[in-house]
């Protein structure tokens, strides 16, 4: 469930994995989980850089839940 005290972040286009885990109230180990698992669909410019998981991303996998 979405934390509601935080609706404005996804207002942003993209979060790091800290953000998307705050919003979903889990661990960023369950992120990275999601992602690994192709529930969540993130993006990484450069290899080793910081990871991004779409606002439209997160909508979709909350509705498939």
């Amino acid at each position: 469930m979405p934390n509601a005290t935080a609706p404005q972040m996804l207002d942003r286009d993209y979060l790091t994995v800290a953000q998307t885990a705050a919003y979903l109230q889990v661990s960023t180990r369950t992120i990275h989980r999601y992602i690994d698992s192709g529930l969540l669909s993130a993006s990484q410019l450069v290899p080793g850089g910081t990871v991004r998981i779409s606002a439209s991303g997160i909508e979709k996998m909350l509705q498939r839940k």
